[in-house]
């Protein structure tokens, strides 16, 4: 399975999660569409709920130096 399709997988998990939590209406046809990204590495994808439409952003888990970086610049800040 190529990783587009995994990832669409996902979404659509993520989106039946947020249909079953009351957050988002059911819907009967689901269409999950890649959007073109940015300069990061973030993915976007357009998904399309009978009348309805969400955009999803999909971004990569931080690592543990990313981590380190974000307290260090909270401490600076404070």
């Amino acid at each position: 399975m190529r990783p587009e399709e995994s990832e669409k997988l996902l979404i659509e998990e993520l989106f039946m999660k947020s249909v079953a939590g009351g957050f988002v209406p059911a819907a009967a046809d689901l269409k999950i569409d890649r959007l073109t990204g940015d300069a990061s590495t973030r993915r976007y994808y357009r998904i399309e709920a009978g009348p309805t439409s969400y955009v999803v952003c999909l971004d990569n888990p931080l690592t543990d130096k990313e981590s380190t970086f974000l307290a260090l610049q909270s401490v600076l800040e404070s």
